[in-house]
């Protein structure tokens, strides 16, 4: 039993939980879904430490869930799992260093690897755990805040999560629109309609941008390659559709991003893959056993992870 399970807060009331805790609830919801559900592969953000990588297998242990071949549970890095995917697409040919670009909701990551075949070897990999589409989220909501406060005289709560949720679907409709309006509805009322373009929603989003290219330009030089030597770039995650993120990948990499695969199921789908090489052969079909016998991985362990030795 890990920290994050015995950890107890001052004063903490029956309805506050750990953060393992709460993630075991979602496993077993998630669970109930199947029959028999009891191994797991779990994918987890690259950059994820120590501590939340622990707080992770805690949680699958506490929703009943063990590993496939030991009680260990098995967690893939997501950018990993993403490769998976993507190289085994049919028709698809993924070959050489490739770079993953994983923007999701919370996390950033960067992983350039050498895929030969089904065969993929992970080089490189860092981000920052700091870094989502949450945060292109409150500079919305922060614009939405002063252009209402302008109007009405009146700050908006910036935790609401109404406000957080229409920042969301603002970002989303500005990544097929040049521009949208929209009307807020704040303590002093409904505002009128505020506008705003693509371009100043860019903008404002400047240092979050600089911040991704930059990452970008790490990994290169942390893998001791050019960026002539990345042959694909393949993304993972809902944020890389915004169109600020794709430019600031082609004016970093000098290459247009790889398209036409849903980027919120890559990590599931190459997950998935990942438990067929693991799990018992005798529960996959013969089409399943001969996708497996075609599919080898060798993952990095970065910065984060320490050492356990056992004789």
């Amino acid at each position: 039993t890990g920290e994050w399970i015995e950890k107890k807060f001052d004063d903490k009331s029956d309805e506050e939980f750990t953060p393992a805790q709460l993630s075991s609830m979602i496993l077993k919801k998630l669970t109930s879904f199947g029959e028999k559900i009891d191994k797991a592969v779990i994918t987890v953000p690259a950059m994820f430490a120590n501590d939340a990588r622990q707080a992770t297998v805690d949680a699958a242990k506490m929703a009943g869930l063990s590993g496939y071949e030991s009680d260990v549970i098995e967690l893939i890095n997501e950018p990993t799992a993403a490769i998976f995917h993507y190289a085994n697409l049919p028709g698809v040919s993924i070959t050489g260093k490739v770079m993953v670009v994983d923007l999701g909701g919370g996390t950033f990551d960067v992983t350039i690897a050498n895929v030969n075949g089904k065969k993929v070897d992970v080089i490189h990999s860092e981000g920052n755990p700091n870094l989502g589409g949450k945060d292109f989220d409150r500079v919305l909501l922060e614009f939405m805040s002063e252009q209402y406060k302008d109007q009405l005289g009146a700050d908006l709560n910036i935790d609401d999560v109404e406000y957080l949720m229409q920042a969301e679907e603002l970002k989303k409709i500005l990544s097929t629109r040049e521009t949208h309006a929209i009307v807020i509805d704040g303590p002093n009322g409904p505002s009128k309609k505020i506008e705003i373009t693509r371009k100043k929603f860019e903008n404002l989003c400047a240092n979050l941008i600089e911040a991704i290219k930059l990452k970008m330009d790490s990994c290169v030089k942390k893998a001791k390659l050019q960026k002539n030597d990345i042959a694909q770039i393949l993304l993972v995650g809902g944020s890389t559709r915004m169109p600020c993120v794709t430019n600031a990948i082609k004016e970093t990499m000098e290459k247009d991003p790889t398209k036409g695969v849903n980027v919120d199921e890559a990590v599931a789908s190459g997950a998935a893959l990942y438990a067929g090489t693991i799990a018992d052969k005798s529960d996959l079909n013969e089409a399943q056993k001969e996708a497996m016998s075609k599919i080898d991985l060798s993952d990095v362990a970065n910065h984060y992870f320490g050492t356990l030795a056992q004789g």
